[in-house]
């Protein structure tokens, strides 16, 4: 951004620091942010002559968007970035709607930032709640009596981490499967030790969709051992369908 002259707006529930002077942000409480959006939008569509729907009749345009305004305007090469707040809002559609139009009417393009080395890869794969399922939110609001937590430190984790405190301490159990001794030992029944990704084998898909297969860089240490190496024995001891694999091999092959 210093060295092409650019400039950067950012829309946040909080100051993030961008350690460089040319940066302006616009602070709003999380449920604002659609209506943020919406300003800068109408701005826009003012400053370029585009045309809206009726509903953006209703939105009034603060001094401080209009600033920004201009500087999106006046900008040359422009992108915008959705990132994994939003990507994790109840308005989401909404959001990356608006961050769309306004793409649009700038000429600019559209990217998404995910929360993860490997969100694309998790979609891939259909890593999601089938019919009947719990999604993650669902799953905190439902008091379960047990849950199963894989390489996570909930507080840091998740985008609710009180909640999910919250629903660990109600639980009658919690296995928990994790590279060190963190906050889990606070809440969990059971801690299994399982190696980071710096000791196994593994697979990436990064968001052009190109998959990137990984080693470990060192040996494993001490009695832990890789998650996918738990997670099968488990699987076979309670008599589960297609825990049969023994290595990153018979996985990758299936």
């Amino acid at each position: 951004v210093e060295k092409q002259d650019g400039q950067l707006i950012f829309v946040n529930p909080l100051r993030c620091h961008p350690l460089t002077s040319r940066a302006q942000e616009l602070v709003t409480a999380p449920s604002n942010m659609k209506l943020v959006l919406a300003q800068l939008v109408k701005a826009v569509a003012t400053m370029t002559n585009a045309s809206l729907p009726q509903a953006f009749d209703a939105v009034n345009v603060s001094d401080e968007i209009s600033r920004a305004s201009r500087e999106l305007v006046s900008g040359e090469k422009k992108g915008i970035f959705v990132g994994a707040l939003a990507l994790n809002h109840p308005d989401r559609s909404k959001i990356e709607s608006l961050a769309r139009r306004l793409a649009k009417m700038l000429g600019a393009r559209v990217g998404l930032l995910t929360e993860g080395a490997n969100t694309l890869g998790a979609e891939a794969v259909r890593f999601y709640p089938k019919s009947g399922g719990l999604g993650t939110k669902q799953m905190f609001e439902s008091d379960l009596e047990a849950y199963f937590v894989l390489h996570a430190e909930l507080s840091a984790d998740t985008q609710m981490p009180r909640e999910a405190l919250a629903a660990m301490a109600r639980a009658k159990t919690v296995v928990s499967l994790v590279s060190y001794k963190g906050e889990a030992s606070d809440y969990a029944t059971v801690l299994l030790p399982v190696s980071p990704f710096t000791e196994t084998h593994g697979t990436f898909v990064n968001m052009s969709g190109t998959v990137q297969e990984f080693g470990p860089v060192v040996p494993t240490l001490g009695s832990s051992r890789p998650a996918c190496k738990i997670l099968s024995a488990l699987g076979r001891i309670l008599g589960l369908e297609q825990f049969e694999f023994e290595n990153i091999t018979a996985v990758r092959e299936a």
